[in-house]
């Protein structure tokens, strides 16, 4: 997956995740997904674009895992989504720069990807 986050700058990450799902009941399953490989892209959008391996990486994201708690109920299907995003240590300097993209960072990730699953799961009743 591809993550595009702006705010004082502009960061993107190529993630990969690994993903196991649990069901529990024919109606309760519950989905873990946990990046296995995080690369930031540098100049996004540019001829110059390219992605750094992820030893050169800023640190902005440096792991992401999500657990999704999925029952259907009531007519319905309720999610459930939690997440953890882990960064490296910003030096004071620039703390002012980063922290807010560190911060941001799952907060897009996670309304972009509930709005990607709202529309799919809307669009399969069509």
């Amino acid at each position: 997956m591809q993550f595009y986050n702006k705010s004082i700058v502009i960061a993107v990450f190529n993630v990969n995740f690994a993903s196991t799902t649990t069901d529990y009941a024919p109606t309760q399953s519950q989905v873990r997904a946990c990046s296995t490989r995080v690369a930031d892209v540098e100049d996004f959008g540019t001829r110059n674009e390219r992605e750094l391996s992820p030893a050169d990486s800023r640190g902005y994201l440096w792991q992401l895992c999500t657990w999704w708690h999925i029952e259907e109920r009531s007519g319905g299907t309720y999610i459930q989504v939690e997440a953890i995003e882990l960064s490296r240590t910003v030096p004071f300097v620039f703390a002012w720069l980063v922290n807010p993209i560190i911060r941001d960072v799952p907060k897009s990730f996670l309304s972009h990807l509930l709005t990607a699953t709202r529309k799919a799961v809307l669009g399969k009743g069509k």
